[in-house]
């Protein structure tokens, strides 16, 4: 079953009885190179976690601050490795520049998002630094225990629902 077909029979949030499935299965991977196509999906794939893409407005991510840390994410392939990767490949692949970027990573350390660390090469020059996301992480995951605790409520508002309206269908039949 697809994410269309899912959220066509079924408007909850991701995660819900009925609704988006939650990821993690192989199932999930393979339903995922049906949707993108075996050659495309071949190519890598990046983790975005939904409460980053749906509580966007509420971290106060602007889109060129989401669009980097896309492209951070996109070089995060092991959590005890933080990602690194130059401006200038950055401003590259978002089409934009350079400028741009440094202004959306200053945003970001600003907001505790990001933090850069330097790193330096054998002979003692600076290399492409290194971007801490734990803050990021951090705030990501307290709307994460915000959105479980929503689905939890709208679980347990929408069973209520489902045994009131059984109870009147069976006092309906006396």
């Amino acid at each position: 079953m697809t994410l269309q077909k899912n959220v066509e029979e079924d408007e909850g949030s991701p995660g819900e009885e009925g609704g988006v499935p939650e990821p993690n299965s192989e199932a999930d991977l393979k339903e995922n190179q049906k949707k993108w196509g075996a050659q495309t999906w071949a190519m890598g794939w990046t983790g975005v976690p939904y409460v980053l893409l749906a509580y966007q407005k509420r971290l106060g991510l602007d889109p060129d601050m989401l669009n980097v840390l896309l492209q951070l994410l996109k070089h995060w392939w092991r959590a005890e490795d933080w990602p690194y990767v130059g401006k200038k490949e950055i401003a590259a692949a978002m089409n934009t520049s350079e400028r741009t970027v440094q202004r959306a990573l200053s945003r970001l350390r600003k907001k505790g998002f990001v933090e850069q660390k330097k790193r330096v090469r054998q002979d003692g020059s600076y290399t492409t630094p290194r971007y801490d996301l734990s803050g990021l992480v951090a705030e990501v995951d307290q709307y994460a225990r915000e959105e479980k605790e929503h689905r939890k409520v709208k679980q347990e508002k929408d069973q209520e629902k489902r045994t009131r309206k059984g109870l009147r269908a069976v006092k309906g039949k006396e």
